[in-house]
């Protein structure tokens, strides 16, 4: 850390975390991510892609926190463990802050396409749609702070 504190503890498997779908594009008409929700943007996502942990515990809270949410899903952190298991880089959740982590260990989509969007896809899978609760007649509006 930059302040010279001690890293967070490790994310337990067991953990939840939410991904916010920030952009319109990322959010299916049944509210469930495409899976460019989870391919990590080149020159923008250097470290990995953000989700929100520990003291952000669910979906309704996690819609505060980007000027334009479309939709929030959980996901548990070791279903995203196991997606990266037989890859050079092992895939994880690190957290950062109290409120925040990364999807670390994501291949770039201009290193490795056909890897970057399988497991891409894998992670759209295994993500649930916890905002808007009503998310089987959801049609993505943005709540604005």
């Amino acid at each position: 850390m930059a302040d010279g504190s001690a890293p967070y503890p490790i994310v337990s498997g067991n953990s939840l975390c939410f991904r916010l779908g920030g952009r319109r594009a990322w959010v299916k008409s049944d509210g469930s991510p495409s899976r460019d929700a989870f391919v990590l943007r080149m020159n923008h996502d250097t470290d990995g892609l953000s989700v929100s942990l520990g003291t952000v515990t669910n979906g309704e809270a996690a819609s505060k926190i980007l000027s334009k949410t479309y939709a929030v899903w959980w996901l548990i952190v070791g279903e995203i463990r196991t997606v990266g298991s037989g890859f050079a880089r092992p895939v994880d959740v690190i957290q950062d802050a109290d409120d925040h982590g990364i999807i670390a260990g994501l291949p770039p989509s201009d290193v490795d396409l056909l890897l970057a969007e399988n497991i891409a896809k894998e992670l759209s899978l295994r993500a649930h749609c916890c905002w808007p609760t009503d998310a089987a007649s959801y049609t993505p509006e943005p709540i604005l702070k």
